[in-house]
């Protein structure tokens, strides 16, 4: 029953649009607010609580031999499914709602030359300011925003609930290669505390994304570079603008490796400084299990209609290709 309302939900994302999308998910986020008044990350302590209790369940049913894997398997089924029922309810429908990029009327497909002027024109928008934030163009910059603060800028209304939180497991988390993730049962959107002050920024306003309904990771990265982009706090707007440089400046490499290099040249040093320490700590992080753990994460977003998986996160530099092409055509004095 639950994969025909899945195969219905993907035939009509309009309905899911006004259905769930307007007046459902909005209920369902209000009531979960009432995490917000816990200070720690209750979906963390859950997590905990299932794999406690499914060790104990390995412990307790497997010297039964075939009848206690019968009991596993077919209690496993049972809960499985209907963890599944709540996850569609909780969050999981958002991902069938209509397209963003068609809503927006964003192409997904662009040449090199429009990649290149978008690329021009973040590496421009980053080295402003990075000059206003830092004076010397070879060193990184600064950022005096602690997590509580960035948290509080990011939020579009101050009466909105905060329930963006440390997970309690950063440390298994980096090295697993996650930056963040939403609990989509209790809503919280759980940020690792251990990443580089810059990352942080971006992951804050994509796991926020998340938690206003924005379900595809390549709508969740618009939001995050809209949101930032255009903050009146220039630390917070820094972190958008390298944001937008660096999906950017990977895409063009893919495309183009010599004209990136090229561009290359034209970043400031610090700013350079910058990407070094964000990639100087997941290096420091790597081990053998890391490949594993992008690859279940790649077929839980296929398993969720993403198919280009975890590559779908680099979809965004589309979004900033168009958004950046209406901002170069606003009138000079406007921009």
């Amino acid at each position: 029953m639950q994969w025909l309302l899945v195969k219905y939900a993907k035939m009509h994302p309009g309905q899911i649009d006004r259905i769930y999308g307007l007046e459902w998910y909005p209920s369902l986020a209000e009531g979960k607010s009432i995490f917000s008044k816990i200070p720690f990350s209750f979906g963390d302590l859950l997590y905990a609580a299932s794999i406690l209790f499914l060790c104990y369940s390995l412990i307790k049913q497997l010297p039964k031999g075939w009848k206690g894997i019968k009991t596993l398997v077919s209690n496993g089924l049972a809960i499985g499914a209907i963890l599944h029922l709540f996850f569609l309810i909780s969050w999981g429908f958002n991902y069938y709602k209509t397209p963003l990029a068609q809503k927006l009327e964003v192409p997904l497909q662009y040449s090199k030359e429009e990649l290149s002027k978008t690329l021009e024109y973040w590496i421009a928008q980053s080295n402003a300011l990075h000059q206003q934030l830092e004076t010397a163009d070879s060193l990184p910059v600064a950022i005096p925003l602690d997590q509580k603060r960035i948290i509080g800028l990011l939020q579009s209304d101050e009466t909105q609930p905060n329930y963006v939180k440390n997970s309690l497991w950063s440390l298994p988390l980096t090295y697993m290669g996650y930056a963040g993730y939403l609990n989509p049962f209790t809503g919280e959107a759980q940020v690792n505390c251990l990443l580089p002050t810059l990352s942080m920024i971006t992951t804050i306003a994509h796991e926020m994304a998340h938690q206003k309904g924005f379900a595809p990771e390549q709508e969740a990265n618009y939001w995050a570079f809209k949101n930032t982009t255009t903050h009146p706090n220039l630390y917070i707007r820094y972190a958008g603008a390298t944001f937008a440089l660096r999906y950017c400046y990977g895409a063009l490499y893919r495309m183009d490796k010599e004209m990136a290099q090229k561009l290359q040249k034209n970043i400031r040093p610090g700013i350079l400084r910058d990407f070094e320490i964000i990639a100087d700590f997941w290096k420091k992080h790597q081990n053998p299990l890391m490949p594993y753990f992008e690859n279940f994460y790649d077929q839980y977003l296929k398993s969720q209609g993403q198919e280009a998986g975890i590559v779908s996160y680099s979809l965004v530099v589309a979004f900033i290709i168009k958004e950046t092409e209406n901002q170069l055509l606003k009138p000079i004095e406007n921009q």
